[in-house]
């Protein structure tokens, strides 16, 4: 690990002097054209030494975009990454993006292997983030004046139970609506995931007018002493943006409600936050803050693998249920976009349900939250990142470890102390129109 350490040290100040420009898009804006990336990067932590290689293909041809990306990385933090065990020669690899997507303007359609995230903040979303791993899925937008309205179907990572395999789906409708010029933005929507042996994609949720609640209704809502289940549940988010570019947001998650006079508690979740740009000096800060609860059983289901999970990440929150948290970050380029200066913070109270926990909500109305034990973290990171043309560096203190690990329980106390990031990155870009 020490020669490890000199050598990504030494490769680092090599390339520090070859570097002058960084450009790191995924898409040009050439109606026909191919591009390929390569981006391998090394990464010292407190935690771990590892290796990130990435390579992506996208064809532009007009309204089409066809995209590829396999990732590799070494197979001690293989699960915490890519959401797999499998691993060769001490190396674990995923294809994370490989979808066709066109989009004509009004409409829209994507096919394939993406992220998916539904929410306000991209990573930080509690109805679904980013940084769960990438799973398959189409996605349909019609957009109409100030309206968008979106269908999404998937398959989620599967499971095994008594040598079985059961198949995991999740299906989701949102419908986004714009007002006051732009300055409102509301989003309401619902999302189910149901499983079963042999269990095969429901055209009933692939109705885009149609509630989940009525699969009930119906008798289509299958759950079935543990054997085919459906579990979902309804949310809504929204930003209302203020005068110089500041901007309040929110997220709310209901996934189980007690109407009933029951001894069981409610199951939601809720994000409230603030951020904009101020200027400092001569400098622009980009800041945000926000606080986070999610209920002590939100995400956690008593049916067959129905929790809000895939392949052991969180689907939504990313440190998963029975939670408080609140969150401070603020970032500010020092030269020319070249030199930025990122600090943030996180003070998470964490209960003991994690996002694989089985399901316990029976006689718990006078629990305390979080449920007991509470394990408390202070995560902070602080950082400044160099951006050339064809390398970048990020180097400075943090504490943070992979979302999973604490959305696991795997964690009790951070472990603190200096960290490093080096990458490379080469860019083919070929004009087809030419």
């Amino acid at each position: 690990k020490v020669l490890n350490k000199k050598y990504i040290i030494s490769f680092t100040l090599i390339s520090l002097i070859v570097g002058k420009i960084y450009s790191n898009s995924l898409i040009n804006d050439i109606d026909k054209s191919i591009k390929m990336d390569i981006t391998p990067s090394w990464i010292i932590d407190p935690y771990y030494n590892y290796s990130i290689y990435k390579g992506s293909l996208v064809l532009n041809s007009y309204n089409w975009n066809l995209f590829f990306e396999p990732v590799v990385t070494n197979s001690e933090v293989g699960k915490q990454i890519l959401g797999t065990d499998f691993s060769r020669f001490g190396l674990n690899g995923r294809i994370t993006n490989a979808y066709l997507k066109y989009n004509s303007g009004k409409t829209s359609f994507l096919w394939g292997r993406s992220p998916v995230y539904w929410g306000q903040k991209e990573s930080r979303s509690i109805i679904q983030s980013n940084l769960v791993p990438t799973y398959d899925h189409g996605l349909f937008v019609l957009r109409l004046m100030n309206f968008k309205g979106e269908l999404l179907t998937g398959q989620l990572g599967p499971e095994i139970l008594n040598d079985k395999r059961i198949t995991r789906f999740i299906a989701g409708h949102r419908l986004t609506g714009k007002f006051f010029d732009s300055k409102l933005e509301i989003q309401i929507g619902e999302q189910i995931i149901y499983t079963g042996e042999n269990r095969n994609i429901e055209l009933f949720y692939l109705n885009p007018l149609v509630p989940y609640l009525f699969a009930i209704t119906d008798g289509d809502d299958l759950n079935e002493e543990g054997i085919n289940n459906d579990n979902s549940m309804i949310f809504i988010s929204g930003r209302y943006y203020l005068k110089n570019k500041f901007s309040l947001f929110w997220e709310f998650i209901l996934d189980d409600y007690q109407y009933n006079d029951t001894n069981v508690q409610n199951m939601l979740g809720y994000k409230l936050g603030f951020e904009g740009q101020s200027k400092f000096h001569k400098y622009q800060v980009n800041w945000e803050t926000e606080y986070t609860q999610i209920d002590s059983w939100t995400y956690i289901h008593h049916g067959q693998f129905t929790n809000w999970q895939n392949r052991g990440h969180a689907i939504g929150y990313p440190y998963g249920p029975d939670l408080r948290s609140f969150f401070i970050h603020g970032s500010s380029w020092l030269k020319n976009e070249s030199l930025k200066l990122d600090i943030e913070y996180t003070w998470l109270e964490k209960g003991a349900n994690n996002i694989n926990s089985e399901w316990g909500n029976n006689d718990t109305l006078d629990d305390p939250f979080p449920s007991k034990p509470v394990k408390v973290f202070h995560l902070f990171e602080t950082s400044v990142l160099y951006k050339a043309k064809y390398f970048s560096l990020q180097t400075g203190y943090t504490n943070k470890p992979f979302p999973y690990e604490i959305a696991n329980g795997l964690i009790d106390e951070p472990e603190g102390g200096f960290f490093l990031s080096a990458g490379l990155h080469y860019q083919i870009n070929i004009n087809l129109e030419e």
